[in-house]
């Protein structure tokens, strides 16, 4: 087993990009939700002016006194928030104007991706921009003159303002959440590489069969070949944790034994997905399919890639049959020093490595006694 895991390195250090990649993916992960988090440090408001009269001008004009303003049409509203170049846009309606002199409430329509405190920072800016336009018209219908209307317009001018998150305890943790949710996918693309695809090729390409001519039993290169796949899990999982806390300075809220323990238990999950996966598939382009469908499909589910705040009530169930979920709950759990939710999750992990440990002995025992594999 040992004589294998020495070869499958001295073949790896072959392919400088596979190093390569290995190194990069911890860095890039924390440089890319870095920057999304500076991007995210004030509100844009996109806006769709449909009256084109001098009260929406007006709505307008306040709006951008308070927040930064980017002028959007009605086609377009989908790809900037869906994009992040705006967090909300407000639409007013045609006959705003008419409706205020009227002495009606005209309905401003706010669209936004955005929950909680973002939401009522943007409603309370709107409003504000609203109640100036009352005002103005109110003056203008009792016969104030022109200057004392600008006069008003000065005294209530506001100045710029951004939203920025008060807690910065809660957002570090949630930006190291991040971090680990989108390495978790990585980890477990890396265990494709490092464990699945070397059986599928040396399968393939008549390795294993001449392999298996030699003293190595087939148990001894089954566990070769996932102990090499684990030793990429650990030099991952621990340069993460160094990257973040020496380099960036990210405090993730737990000691570091801790988060490299938590990241090493999904180390498992992680090669004993990719010895299933890899062993059952008929073939290397199914398997590889199979790989990118399911990781990328339950990254997303689990809330390792998008908040599961933000996903409805029906998803956040699902996520609960993914391991990322239990992996990030336990880190949370940790955060919040819930020993007893920490506890639950990682035996629920365990569980899932047990699973995909027996459906990869299974598939394993089943085709080693197939001479081709394509």
């Amino acid at each position: 087993m040992f004589w294998l895991i020495k070869e499958r390195l001295v073949l790896w250090r072959r392919h400088p990009l596979q190093v390569l990649f290995l190194l990069g993916i911890p860095f890039l992960s924390i440089v890319l939700y870095l920057a999304t988090q500076t991007a995210q440090t004030a509100v844009t408001i996109g806006v769709i002016d449909q009256d084109r009269t001098t009260d929406s001008r007006l709505l307008v004009s306040g709006l951008k006194q308070r927040v930064a303003l980017k002028p959007t049409t009605s086609k377009r509203v989908d790809t900037m928030l869906s994009h992040g170049e705006v967090t909300a846009v407000v639409t007013i309606p045609n006959g705003y104007q008419q409706g205020i002199r009227a002495g009606d409430q005209p309905q401003l329509r706010l669209r936004t991706l955005q929950k909680g405190a973002t939401v009522k920072a943007i409603k309370g800016f709107v409003k504000a921009a609203y109640q100036t336009v009352l005002s103005v018209e109110q003056l203008s219908s009792t016969g104030k003159s022109a200057q004392q209307v600008s006069r008003y317009l000065q005294q209530h001018q506001a100045s710029k303002m951004t939203f920025r998150q008060v807690d910065q305890s809660g957002k570090t943790l949630a930006l190291s959440l991040q971090i680990l949710g989108f390495m978790l996918m990585m980890m477990l693309y890396q265990a494709d590489a490092f464990g699945a695809r070397n059986l599928q090729n040396e399968r393939r390409n008549k390795i294993y069969q001449r392999t298996m001519l030699t003293p190595i039993s087939s148990g001894a290169y089954f566990a070769g070949t996932a102990a090499f796949a684990m030793l990429a899990m650990t030099f991952e999982a621990v340069l993460t944790v160094v990257a973040m806390v020496g380099i960036f300075r990210i405090d993730p809220g737990i000691s570091v034994i801790q988060l490299i323990g938590v990241l090493l238990a999904f180390g498992v999950v992680a090669v004993m997905w990719s010895l299933a996966i890899g062993v059952l598939a008929p073939s290397t382009s199914v398997a590889s399919g199979l790989q990118t469908v399911l990781i990328t499909v339950t990254s997303l589910l689990s809330g390792a890639l998008i908040p599961l705040t933000v996903m409805p009530p029906l998803m956040q169930k699902l996520a609960m049959f993914t391991p990322q979920y239990w992996v990030l709950d336990a880190i949370r759990g940790l955060q919040a020093g819930t020993m007893g939710k920490v506890g639950v999750a990682l035996l629920i992990i365990a569980a899932f490595a047990l699973l995909f440990f027996s459906i990869a002995v299974y598939g394993f025992s089943r085709r080693k006694r197939q001479e081709l594999y394509d």
